[in-house]
């Protein structure tokens, strides 16, 4: 059996994507297949995707309309043999060693380091996402949502980590979510989880825009839903921690401030995002 199925969405990534594959191909560690799921993506990233598909047996390649990274994901779960499963965004890029030294370990879930950065111009700036002890081993729900979700990004989506699929099980992305969709999986996948292993390489770059809240604006409306979505899961978890929930609300509340400012009475009115704000 497969011992890691890696899957990656593609869409509108025929600028980056041949980055992504890269970094999976020179990969140490060998005993992956990798499952590339186009989006119904107009540019040429599906072709690109097939191109490696036809040099190399273990990448997969599924062509599907377009619905939403949560739904591309989905697919790929939904094919996945590995006996572990990460996730990749194909603007995104992996760092030498990663799947072998993650792989060496037995528990739940195991995280590496990440790298974040992003573009100003022509200038890149970059920083590190380090908020959580590392090495360490969090055992129990107590302790896993208490520490590993202090304030930590590392954890705020399922990439930069090898999870085994026993955790993940049936649990899919919400797809109705455009924002904090990835968040509300790995906390779900977290809950299923007795170990989580934190070590201090760096294994992973994130690219990311220079604002969230423009890039995934909202009405307000949108907000709420998103806002209610993410915390009827939450809610349930009396062990999260409450620093990484104000976070997370307050990421749905920016989403959405252009109308709040100019509607502040329907924001104020909003009884979901009353609630949680």
């Amino acid at each position: 059996m497969t011992k890691l199925s890696i899957i990656v969405p593609v869409y509108k990534a025929e600028k980056t994507i041949e980055r992504c594959i890269r970094s999976i191909l020179l990969q140490d560690y060998r005993d992956w297949e990798l499952i590339l799921v186009d989006d119904g993506s107009p540019d040429d990233s599906g072709k690109i995707c097939d191109e490696y598909a036809a040099i190399d047996s273990r990448i997969k390649v599924i062509h599907k309309q377009n619905s939403g990274v949560g739904s591309a994901r989905n697919v790929g779960l939904d094919i996945a043999i590995g006996e572990r499963v990460t996730f990749v965004d194909s603007d995104d890029e992996i760092i030498q060693g990663f799947f072998s030294t993650t792989m060496g370990y037995d528990e739940d879930v195991v995280s590496g380091g990440s790298v974040l950065l992003t573009l100003d111009g022509m200038i890149r700036k970059t920083s590190e996402i380090d908020e959580i002890v590392a090495p360490a081993v969090f055992s129990g729900r107590k302790q896993i949502f208490s520490e590993v979700h202090k304030v930590s990004p590392r954890f705020s989506g399922p990439c930069s980590m090898i999870w085994k699929r026993s955790v993940i099980g049936d649990i899919r992305f919400n797809t109705k979510m455009k924002l904090a969709e990835d968040t509300l999986f790995t906390i779900q996948c977290l809950s299923n989880s007795d170990t989580v292993r934190t070590i201090s390489q760096k294994v992973y770059k994130y690219y990311t825009p220079d604002s969230y809240s423009l890039k995934y604006e909202m009405t307000i409306e949108q907000a709420a839903l998103h806002m209610q979505s993410f915390f009827s899961i939450v809610d349930i978890i009396p062990e999260i921690n409450p620093v990484f929930c104000s976070n997370r609300a307050k990421l749905f509340i920016e989403t959405c401030q252009n109308e709040m400012f100019k509607y502040p009475k329907r924001f104020l009115n909003n009884e979901i995002l009353m609630k949680y704000y």
